[in-house]
């Protein structure tokens, strides 16, 4: 029994003397997923006291990179998203990204995984990239593209400049007439190596945009040059590249058409040519619809630009009744038309390519750039009066209203109300001698409205929306005792004006800022629609009706801007 003792207090005592062992996702030294001792673990990461591969973030995987095209097996977690790949719980990478297949760069063909095939794809921007994970030998991708290879299938009917692949006679074979049968990479039908009947450069023709000459017998030779001599390159097929180099459109040298710069293969309606009836043609749009209102409209416009076209001014609340924003393009020497969606729910705004993005008012407004490119997108104009909240101050609802990365909203200044004395004003303004205005603040009054005001819908009365824009002017008038004694009950200018709320409201300058803010709300109060008529029905007040204290007019045109600036 003591014997027994002594062993198990000997046994407690090693147990105890030993550290606690533990999985750290980061060790103290920089590595990643390290089984050690517990003190050895960075505390800014992950460790639990079991084996790495029982946890999730060292569980081993596949971890795999686009950028480098690779695909490691047995990879923890952790160590593959520290070095930026992207993991899967396939340990053995068996996952489409990392199964091998055909990958074509242009005329290029490489047996690798679909990460890889991305990844050198990557590397040429103008080549077309394919991957074909059915293709399960490097042998047969090899092969799928030497069938793409071109040149001339010779056989005893004809001769016709195609592929490899659909060439119908397999080998080449010379016949008594020593015209040499079969297909024959890179060469044209009108080699006199291969005795056929085509006779080279008799016209041209278009082909993937650029002018080519064709031969007696209809087939594709090498892009059009007047320098017959080198474009027929001994009759074989001239690559693009080394082909001739054209100076614009309607070169008469050349017809290596450069789409890019605005040209391509077309008619020849000029009769530039000397030879053929095709040329490098002009993709510019030289006339485009016009009207004052567009500032980007009636110029020259390059092949892919695109602008904005409006019915009348826009922004600043302006946009008239009915009116729609359009989207122009030019494509291929065409201008096409693409409306924004209707009731103004998208407007439309136009940038430089290459430049800065433009604020809301800059971008509907642009009068010019190197190249031009507009879009219809989403009026965000619904969070506008959540800006007025009465519990921020000015300079708060002034930083509200601009913040362009979230909404499409104007400051619109409002006249400040008419004081002698700060008892004059409402709570937290101060009378500056003339007008209310607010100590703290660094802008002037103003409420927070839509810069381009949603329309309404005709089938719809819009009086849930105009309505918002309704207000009440109340002025308190007493007659003095005199007055009242001589009979000046029936004199309007015997009873003066003791109070008036908002100041100043029986001006006309003040009900026509009303209606400045009632259209503001959307196609609401009097104002042009999108023809340049005037509709003053969607503006009343009791104060036209008034006639013993007040001679004010309905309004008119002439409360409005001139029609001449709303075109320009």
């Amino acid at each position: 029994m003591k014997k027994g003792m002594i062993l198990l207090f000997v046994l407690l005592l090693v147990s105890f003397s030993y550290g606690l062992d533990a999985c750290c996702e980061r060790d103290n030294d920089g590595n990643w997923c390290q089984y050690t001792d517990e003190e050895s673990c960075d505390s800014n990461y992950l460790s639990v006291n079991t084996a790495c591969e029982q946890t999730s973030y060292c569980e081993v995987g596949c971890c795999y990179s686009s950028d480098s095209g690779s695909c490691y097996k047995n990879t923890p977690r952790a160590t593959c998203q520290a070095e930026g790949g992207t993991w899967s719980d396939s340990s053995a990478c068996d996952i489409e990204q990392c199964t091998k297949g055909c990958c074509t760069v242009g005329d290029q063909a490489f047996f690798v995984t679909e990460v890889k095939c991305k990844s050198v794809g990557s590397g040429f921007e103008e080549a077309a990239v394919n991957f074909d994970s059915t293709i399960q030998t490097e042998a047969v991708c090899l092969e799928s593209v030497k069938n793409l290879d071109l040149g001339c299938c010779v056989t005893e009917e004809s001769a016709t400049f195609v592929t490899r692949e659909e060439c119908s006679v397999a080998t080449t074979e010379v016949v008594t007439n020593f015209t040499a049968l079969g297909f024959h990479e890179s060469m044209l039908c009108s080699n006199e190596l291969l005795s056929t009947e085509c006779a080279k450069q008799q016209t041209t023709g278009c082909y993937n945009g650029k002018v080519y000459w064709y031969d007696s017998c209809g087939n594709r030779e090498n892009i059009y040059s007047s320098d017959t001599r080198t474009s027929y390159n001994s009759g074989y097929a001239l690559d693009e590249i080394d082909s001739c180099t054209i100076s614009g459109a309607e070169d008469e040298t050349c017809g290596n058409c450069d789409y890019p710069q605005g040209m391509i293969c077309g008619a020849d309606e000029n009769n530039i040519m000397d030879i053929g009836e095709y040329t490098c043609v002009d993709l510019t749009c030289e006339e485009t619809y016009s009207n004052d209102a567009s500032p980007l409209s009636g110029e020259l416009k390059k092949n892919g630009e695109s602008w904005c076209i409006y019915d009348s001014k826009v922004g600043e609340a302006l946009d008239t009744v009915g009116s729609r924003h359009f989207r122009h393009l030019c494509i291929n020497g065409e201008e096409i038309t693409e409306p924004c969606t209707d009731y103004r729910e998208e407007i439309c705004v136009s940038g430089e390519l290459g430049e800065d993005v433009l604020v809301t008012l800059e971008a509907l407004n642009l009068g010019n750039g190197d190249y031009v490119e507009a879009a219809c997108r989403e009026n965000r104009n619904d969070e506008c009066s959540s800006c007025n909240d009465a519990t921020l101050g000015i300079s708060d609802q002034y930083s509200c209203c601009t913040n362009e990365d979230l909404r499409d909203c104007y400051w619109l200044p409002m006249e400040g109300a008419i004081c002698e004395e700060n008892s004059d004003c409402p709570l937290g303004y101060e009378c500056d001698g003339e007008k209310c205005v607010d100590p703290e603040a660094d802008v002037d009054p103003g409420v927070c409205v839509a810069q381009v005001p949603d329309g309404l819908k005709f089938w719809e009365s819009g009086d849930d929306v105009c309505s918002i824009g309704s207000t009440t002017c109340t002025v308190t008038r007493r007659l003095g005792g005199f007055s009242k004694l001589l009979g000046g009950r029936d004199d309007p200018e015997k009873w003066k004006i003791i109070d008036e709320s908002p100041d100043g409201c029986t001006e006309r300058n003040w009900v026509v800022a009303q209606n400045v803010y009632c259209r503001s709300l959307g196609d609401c109060g009097a104002w042009y629609n999108f023809n340049g008529d005037v509709g003053t029905e969607g503006f009343s007040s009791t104060l036209f009706d008034e006639t013993f204290f007040f001679d004010m007019d309905q309004l008119t045109v002439n409360d409005l801007p001139d029609w001449g600036y709303m075109q320009s």
